[in-house]
């Protein structure tokens, strides 16, 4: 009977058994050894594979069967070919010497009598003899297996059917209940032992049934799941050797010699190893949206097998290729390679679904005439913007949510979608660019205005057209200012078009006015009138020599004094000027002046007059003057007859009679070169001898004088004849006090004290005198003013880390109080002292706690100054040995107006410990507008801005470290701006020069002044010394640069020492006004009289008023604004009655000024009635008479 059992994961090596038959006698032929139980050897038929294969086909093999004796049985477990030869050897024998035999039986089966009984074979049968031991395994069964190199090789167990028989053949006859009781089953590898299976009952049944095969559960099975069996695994690397060991025994040694055991239908479990194919390579497969996905695989020399598991289940698909049903999320699948029976590992391939983005958002755009469109496009927050020029296919244009393109001419569309990294792209959005044509806008004329002041324009449009000057009348626009740009502006459908215009409206070339010719005229002379001609409808606009308007619209001037006077032609019509200018010069000649007097006839030495010696004299002439004389008031016949040179020393006549009464005479005085005279009347009165002595001295007494203080007194004195001369007539004067003999003046300053008894004596030209009675001057001490100062320093303040000083000053010998200043040189408060102050007590707060010495020095005018030294408390906000310092940069030394300057702090620990909570203050000048926000401030500090104080926080700054904050200013006044950075204990200060201007012309006095109290002053103007200037006080009223050098101050800026103070004049601004009068309509004068200026910068502003000055209380222009670039600055003036004066003022950026006056003229819209105008004749010259002398 064959036999097949089933075993999941594992091949069973089967070794079977043919069907039972039962060996009838007679009693067959043996071959036995000499004392041996004779038994049978087994003849085993094949071998059959059970469960999986391992190889192409289910037979294995067979057992090449081999009897070499009758003690092993040997058989071939592998196939005889392919890659699983040898691969193994079986081999079943005793390990007493006993026989294993076979036999063959003829015999009827179902005969149970004989010698041997009943044996369960048919025809072969195995069976074992002389089992009489009482200890497991001295007698054994062996089955080896042996497993050649290179053959992988699997063991899982042993099966087998045992069964002892109820007799046991003993000296021919059977011996009931003799036979083994017992048996075990252990496994050997390569000889040693490695497991020991436990002790079980053998199956004893009764001699007479065993005809039939026993029930498979009677069989015997060694596994993995039965007493602990090891499974046993060979890689092929060596040759291994398994030997099961099989045995029987009793619980006592028997004394039979003979035992029958019976072994049938022994089973390896067991199989050679499988080769496994190679894995074969399968690559992920993706697809955008839901859908089927056809995987590939490859390197597999077998059948592709397509599984959904990674283990397990069957076959979803065969073939190298494999398409997935639709699926709408990412599957994986998996696919292994099967040679034969054989398979591979599985591969793992993912079906990946990627998801489609949505469709973006474009956003179509218009523009106005071809030119430059950027399309832009939303929703694609995680993919690439892509542009395209067709809604499908096309050509990709460009990547990106902005689509540029330089010059779209005509409206075009274009398409948009998202594509995300993993190649899926959404639907496409059409996004418009409309192209809207402009209207069209041509200028087809542009015409000037009469008065050539506006131009007007013609267009052409299609659309809608504004401008921004003049006003539009159809297709025309009027009043467009002189020489002004026009800017046309055409709409239509929101498009609009551009175009600008603009005329010059210039004056036409005009003819200078032809002069009337220069005139000369003597200074007594009334002042001529200048005349030019012009042409019909025009005037004249006269000028000084420096082009200052003095009259204008009319051909007649009479000028206020000599010059030469520049004309040009007006046209009245067009307010044109000609560009010419003529000359017209008026020379007056000045006369002569002089000083003439008569002398009266002298006196002898007797006192009798002289008669004929009475004289004229002249002086202060002029150099080569010419004279004559007359008697009486007015000049007649002219002495001599012809002008004569005046001789040195001016007398021109010295014999004239003695007049018994008083005698006038009249002088006439030419100019050397020409006849231009002045009149000069003199009187000679009639000569008295008789000197008059009434000299009589009007001072009485003389006032003290001081040591040391300037002294000055005058001795006055009446009657006489003067000049008065001064003389000592008794005593000394005090040392350093002078008397001046001409004016009678005691002047100096006393150096000693002492009492003084002078007489004083006054003589007039007679000689007649008058003496000063003595009289005592005393000179007194002058006493000393001094200044005596105390001081005391407070406590450091924790809150701010600064002290207060307290002080008391006390002044000796004050005669005259003033301002008392107390200064360290950084810092300084002022007290006001009377002439009755004799103390004074001060303070000064906020000063830091630093630790330093201080020198402070208190100075009054006239007083001696006064000092004291003080040390300040230390520092209460940081530990010992802290020592930080400031510094300060500006990036400018020079600014202007305007400009932006920028700060650095920076703060420097040098002390070998952590300074904690540090404040720099920052202090600004007035001038100075800190710019918001400018401040950089390092990591850790803070910066709180303000006006003028900031504050700089620093919460901590290590030894030798260093933080550096930069701000910016703005400028916003001229002079010296200072910066101050401190801390407690260290200041720093940067300046920076701002010029202030001034006008040429303009006269000024700038009063620098520094502190008083220094030692020594020195004032320098453009780097140079200026002599003199030695002092705290400088007055400054010319351009320059002025600096100041004083002791003690070095890298200090408290006053003018590191930055001067800048003086910088500017140029008055220069320009032109006329007066336009105002015009007719009919007999009916308009409103409309102009001034014009002309000649001006752009950037100058003005303002005008009525009158020959300018008021700016009465400015008819408000403030200062603007020029028109026409010139036009009022073109509504009434017409006056008469000529009207305004006057024009006119600045520029630094505030210079210039006015100038004109004249508007009255416009008469009728003729005037004829007047009469009677002319008036005046002799000023004649020649000489007959008679004069």
């Amino acid at each position: 009977m064959m036999r097949t059992e089933n075993f999941t994961d594992e091949l069973l090596l089967k070794l079977s058994l043919s069907t039972y038959k039962r060996i009838p006698s007679p009693k067959p032929s043996l071959t036995a050894k000499s004392g041996a139980l004779i038994c049978f050897s087994l003849l085993l038929s094949s071998l059959i594979s059970s469960g999986q294969t391992c190889a192409p086909t289910t037979q294995l093999g067979v057992w090449n069967f081999s009897n070499a004796s009758d003690e092993q049985i040997t058989s071939n477990i592998a196939p005889t070919g392919g890659a699983y030869s040898g691969c193994a050897t079986l081999t079943l024998f005793r390990n007493d010497g006993g026989s294993n035999s076979i036999y063959n039986s003829t015999s009827n089966p179902s005969d149970i009598s004989g010698d041997y009984g009943p044996v369960r074979s048919a025809p072969k049968s195995i069976c074992t003899g002389t089992w009489d031991r009482a200890t497991a395994f001295s007698r054994y069964m062996t089955l080896r297996i042996n497993v050649p190199a290179g053959k992988p090789f699997n063991l899982y167990g042993l099966s087998f059917w045992q069964i002892t028989m109820d007799r046991t053949k003993s000296g021919g006859s059977f011996v009931a209940n003799n036979q083994p009781e017992f048996y075990r089953v252990r496994l050997l590898k390569n000889g040693s032992i490695i497991w020991t299976g436990a002790q079980k009952n053998t199956n004893k049944q009764p001699w007479t049934d065993y005809r039939t095969p026993p029930a498979s559960s009677a069989w015997v099975q060694y596994s993995s799941g039965t007493d602990g069996f090891p499974t046993q695994t060979t890689d092929g690397s060596s040759a291994v050797t398994y030997e099961f060991q099989i045995t029987a025994y009793q619980s006592t040694n028997s004394s039979a010699s003979q035992e029958i055991w019976d072994l049938d239908d022994i089973v390896v479990l067991g199989c050679c190893g499988c080769p496994t194919p190679a894995t074969p390579v399968a690559n992920n497969v993706a697809r955008c949206g839901s859908g089927p996905v056809t995987l590939t695989a490859s390197g597999c020399s077998g059948t592709y097998n397509w599984y959904s598991a990674a283990s397990g289940g069957s076959p979803v698909a065969t073939g190298s290729t494999f398409t997935t049903p639709s699926i709408a999320a990412t599957s994986t699948y998996y696919v292994s390679c099967k040679v034969g029976t054989c398979e591979s590992n599985r591969d793992p391939a993912q079906a990946i679904i990627n998801p489609i983005p949505a469709t973006p958002t474009g956003t179509d755009i218009a523009r106005c005439g071809p030119g430059p469109v950027s399309l832009t496009a939303t929703g694609c927050t995680s993919g690439t913007l892509t542009w395209y020029s067709a809604p499908s296919g096309g050509t990709v244009l460009k990547t990106g949510a902005i689509y540029s393109i330089s010059n779209l001419t005509t409206t075009s569309t274009y398409y948009v979608n998202c594509r995300l990294s993993t190649g899926c792209t959404s639907s496409r959005d059409a996004v418009t660019a409309t192209i809207r044509p402009k209207p069209t806008l041509a200028v087809t004329a542009t015409n000037c205005s009469a008065d050539l002041t506006t131009y007007s324009v013609n267009f052409t449009s299609n659309g809608t057209v504004t401008t921004d000057k003049g006003t539009v009348l159809g297709n025309t626009i009027t009043d467009i200012p002189n020489g002004e740009t026009v800017t046309l502006i055409a709409t239509l459908n929101g498009c609009t078009t551009t175009v600008t215009a603009q005329k010059d409206c210039s004056c036409p070339p005009l003819n200078p006015p032809t002069s009337g010719g220069d005139q000369t005229i003597c200074a007594s002379d009334p002042l001529p009138t200048l005349t030019v001609s012009v042409g019909a409808g025009q005037a004249a606009n006269w000028y000084d020599a420096e082009g200052n308007p003095v009259a204008s619209d009319t051909t007649a001037f009479t000028p206020t004094g000599p010059g030469t006077f520049q004309v040009e032609t007006f046209d009245r019509t067009t307010g044109c000027t000609s560009v010419e200018k003529i000359n017209i010069r008026l020379t007056v000649n000045d006369t002569p002046t002089l000083t003439a007097i008569g002398v009266e006839a002298t006196c002898d030495s007797t006192g009798t007059v002289i008669n004929d010696d009475a004289q004229i004299i002249l002086s202060d002439f002029p150099e080569g003057a010419r004279y004559q004389y007359s008697e009486g008031d007015t000049f007649d016949v002219g002495i001599p007859s012809t002008p004569t040179v005046i001789p040195p020393g001016g007398v021109i006549v010295n014999n004239l009679d003695n007049p018994t009464m008083p005698q006038a005479y009249t002088v006439r005085v030419y100019n050397a070169t020409n006849d231009c005279y002045t009149d000069e009347q003199v009187t000679i009165n009639p000569s008295d001898c008789t000197p008059d002595c009434n000299v009589e001295v009007i001072t009485s007494s003389l006032p003290n004088a001081r040591v040391g203080t300037a002294y000055s007194q005058t001795i006055t004195a009446t009657g006489g004849t003067l000049p008065y001369a001064f003389t000592l007539a008794a005593g000394q004067l005090p040392t350093g006090l002078s008397l001046d003999a001409a004016t009678g003046r005691i002047a100096g300053t006393p150096t000693a004290t002492g009492s003084f008894t002078i007489s004083l004596r006054v003589t007039d030209t007679n000689g007649c005198s008058a003496t000063l009675p003595l009289t005592v001057l005393d000179v007194e001490p002058n006493p000393v003013c001094a200044l005596t100062m105390t001081v005391s320093p407070g406590l450091c303040q924790t809150a701010t880390n600064t002290y207060t000083l307290n002080g008391s000053l006390r002044i000796l010998n004050n005669t005259s109080g003033g301002t008392i200043t107390v200064s360290d040189g950084l810092r300084s408060t002022t007290l006001t002292a009377t002439s009755a102050t004799t103390s004074l007590p001060f303070s000064l707060t906020g000063l830091p706690s630093d630790g330093t010495t201080h020198n402070l020095v208190a100075t009054l005018s006239g007083c001696a100054s006064a000092s004291a030294t003080y040390t300040a408390p230390g520092s209460c906000s940081q530990p010992a040995g802290t020592r930080l310092v400031v510094d300060k940069y500006v990036s400018a030394s020079r600014a202007k107006l305007g400009d932006v300057l920028t700060y650095t702090l920076v703060l420097s620990n040098v002390g070998p410990t952590t300074a904690t909570n540090v404040v720099v203050k920052d202090s600004t000048t007035t001038g100075l507008s800190y710019v918001a926000g400018s401040a950089s401030v390092p990591t850790g500090t803070s910066f709180t801005p303000g006006v003028p104080v900031s504050y700089w926080s620093v919460a901590a700054i290590s030894a030798g470290q260093s933080l550096s904050l930069t701000l910016q200013a703005r400028v916003d006044s001229s002079g010296i701006l200072y910066n101050q950075t401190s801390i407690p204990g260290d200041t720093a200060t940067v300046c920076t020069s701002v010029p202030v201007k001034v006008c040429v012309g303009e006269v000024y006095t700038f009063r620098l002044t520094v502190a008083p109290g220094r030692a020594s002053y020195q004032w320098y103007k453009d780097g140079l010394v200026m002599a003199g200037a030695t002092t705290n006080v400088l007055d400054v009223s010319s351009p320059g640069s002025y600096s100041l050098a004083v002791d003690n101050t070095a890298g200090q800026c408290p006053d003018f020492s590191c930055c001067p103070f800048i003086v910088e004049e500017d140029t008055l601004p220069t320009f032109q006004a006329v007066a336009l009068p105002a015009t007719c309509v009919g007999a009916t004068a308009q409103a409309n009289g102009q001034i014009v200026l002309r000649g001006f910068q752009p950037a100058y502003t003005y303002q005008y008023s009525a009158g020959a000055s300018f008021n700016p209380a009465a400015s008819l222009s408000g403030a200062a604004k603007g020029i028109p670039a026409s010139g036009v600055i009022v073109n509504t003036l009434a017409n006056p009655v008469s000529s009207a004066s305004y006057t024009v003022r006119v600045y520029n950026g630094s505030g210079c000024y210039q006015d100038v006056t004109v004249q508007l003229s009255s416009t008469a819209c009728t003729c005037p009635p004829d007047v009469c105008s009677p002319f008036v004749i005046k002799q000023t010259k004649r020649g000489a008479r007959i008679g004069d002398r």
